[in-house]
């Protein structure tokens, strides 16, 4: 009896250090998990155990205690039990135990209380306070749109009123505690509830000072919060909005109709220059105080708001006063004005920069699109700006913002790209004589900004056009311009001088263009090794394989007589030239 009683205590002493080893392994997997998670390596002397539960950051057990002692559910919870008094309100409207304006106010009261409940427990760091000024927003929001919409207790003038007040106390309550998420919530909902009340003919006056003001609090803001994707998104929501009120105005204007109730003609103008104006404002203290901190869309921001408000008021002003020339002119005025913002941050601010090469742009822009109207002929609008381009040369490299240079580039190629496109460069324009000494002066201007290009290289050692341009490749089209100002130029004059010579005009016009395509190419060739300049050299080279498809593929099949032979004759003489020119090529890169 004895020997078995001793069998029996030996066997629950076993069962009972058995029990403490599981014990201490739980212990100790679980210390290693905290341990983990708090970033406190394990003791030399007592390293963490593996886990018991390969694959997964936690025990079971521990993952549901955790969910359930998070805040996720409880808030869940609450705004359940927050909706729920709204809808029982909703029901009793809808049944008719209230009339539906007592039901809107008290709707209304009842999400001005969840904000104000949501403020004092925010004040009390209650883990639930963020979920009742969301909601009462929210719900402000929903109540005001559908009480005006269904059954009008309330004017669209209340309705925009109700609206800013909830947007500015919700805006300070995100403000006080630094809570992004409610600024997002009072200045985007506010804003789209605003543009959903009477859409699609809301009071657009009124409406536009709404996302005028919103827009003024976000821009005030961003920087402080961090909330810069709030500014952009009210942004493009109020460019969508005057995009909207334009096409409203533009078309009646165009086809003589009547227009429409409460589209207000008449503030369009004043509030599309005010807005602008802001806008214009914000970038120019931007770029003065902190240019060189300046984001992707505060740089950008100038160029953006002149494209959309000279759009604006091209789209309602030319139907509406029948013609665009008071427009080009005061767009180029602005253009200056904004050439004139830039030398300003040059000389008065030492955080240049960004902001220099915005206003730039944006100036450049504004002159693009406001030049043709402005002196009613493309044929003077296109030397103007070929001249304000080399300008545009010159000052980058005085300020060293590779920006500005890239901007002049940009001014060449429009102007060449325009010039085709409007057709004035074509044979049987109206204007030959004057096209011909346009593309002559676009030809040499051009010419003149390459080369100046490459013999002043700019030095600045920060930027966009540093990143992605440092060795200036970009004004290699430059070059191309100017050959293709030049070829346009030359075409013209063989037209008006054939045109009286032959009767089969096409055919040679045909050897013409081959003939100044290769001479082209000789000049280049001999000018690149001259000049001992690779770039010069490879462009010579393009351009007679050009020459080479025109003649082989298309004259052998399109041309006959003495125009063929001149094609094929030019292009033998350019493979002549190249002969030469590449084999003393590598002499002149030894010597």
């Amino acid at each position: 009896m004895t020997e078995t009683h001793l069998e029996e205590k030996i066997s629950r002493l076993t069962d009972h250090v058995m029990y403490l080893t599981d014990k201490i392994d739980i212990v100790e997997t679980r210390l290693a998990y905290l341990e983990k998670n708090r970033g406190i390596e394990p003791s030399p002397d007592h390293p963490a155990m593996a886990p018991l539960y390969h694959g997964q950051d936690m025990p079971p057990d521990e993952l549901w205690s955790s969910f359930g002692k998070s805040s996720f559910l409880p808030r869940v919870a609450t705004v359940c039990f927050i909706l729920v008094f709204a809808l029982v309100l909703r029901t009793l409207a809808d049944s008719g135990l209230i009339n539906h304006q007592a039901g809107s106010f008290i709707g209304i009261g009842y999400a001005s209380l969840l904000i104000a409940a949501g403020w004092l427990l925010i004040s009390q760091k209650n883990r639930l306070a963020p979920v009742f000024p969301v909601c009462g927003a929210l719900l402000m929001y929903v109540i005001v749109i559908e009480t005006h919409t269904r059954f009008e207790p309330v004017t669209s003038l209340t309705a925009y009123a109700i609206l800013f007040l909830t947007m500015l106390t919700i805006v300070r309550i995100g403000l006080r505690f630094q809570v992004v998420t409610f600024l997002g919530v009072g200045l985007i909902g506010a804003s789209v509830s605003a543009m959903i009340i009477d859409f699609p003919r809301p009071a657009f006056y009124q409406l536009a000072v709404f996302l005028f003001a919103t827009n003024i609090i976000a821009f005030m803001i961003a920087e402080k919060t961090r909330s810069r994707w709030i500014q952009i998104t009210l942004f493009i929501l109020t460019l969508l909005f005057w995009f909207i009120w334009m096409i409203k105005l533009h078309f009646p204007l165009s086809k003589g109709l009547p227009l429409p109730p409460g589209v207000s003609l008449s503030w369009f103008i004043p509030l599309t220059l005010i807005a602008s104006s802001s806008i214009m404002a914000y970038s120019i203290y931007k770029s003065f105080h902190k240019g060189h901190k300046l984001e992707i869309f505060e740089i950008i921001l100038p160029t953006v708001n002149i494209i959309w408000s000279y759009a604006a008021c091209w789209a309602v002003l030319v139907p509406w006063l029948g013609h665009d020339r008071w427009l080009g002119i005061a767009g180029v005025v602005g253009a200056i004005v904004h050439y004139g913002v830039a030398g300003g941050i040059f000389k008065f601010s030492k955080e240049g920069g960004p902001g220099i090469c915005s206003f730039t742009f944006a100036g450049s822009s504004l002159l693009i699109m406001a030049a043709p109207a402005a002196t009613g002929n493309i044929l003077i609008a296109l030397p103007f700006w070929g001249a304000v381009a080399l300008g545009l040369t010159l000052a980058s490299q005085a300020c060293e913002v590779g920006g500005i240079r890239l901007t002049s580039y940009l001014m060449q190629i429009l102007a060449c790209s325009l010039g085709v496109a409007y057709g004035v460069f074509s044979p049987g324009t109206s204007a030959p004589y004057a096209s011909i000494l346009v593309a002559a002066f676009l030809a040499v201007i051009s010419g003149i900004q390459y080369f100046w290009s490459r013999k002043h290289p700019l030095t600045c050692s920060s930027g966009l056009f540093t990143k992605f341009d440092p060795a200036d490749r970009s004004a290699h089209f430059l070059l191309i311009v100017s050959l293709i100002n030049g070829f346009f130029m030359l075409q013209l004059g063989a037209y008006l001088i054939l045109a009286t010579q032959t009767d089969n005009l096409n055919n040679a016009l045909i050897g013409a263009q081959s003939l100044f395509i290769n001479t082209g190419a000789i000049f280049l060739l001999s000018l690149g090794l001259m000049q001992k300049h690779k770039e010069i050299l490879y462009t010579a080279i393009a351009l007679a394989l050009i020459g080479a498809f025109k003649v082989f593929g298309y004259d052998l099949f399109n041309a006959h007589g003495i125009p063929l032979v001149i094609s094929v004759f030019s292009f033998g003489a350019v493979a002549a030239v190249g002969s030469v020119v590449l084999g003393r090529w590598p002499q002149t890169e030894n010597s």
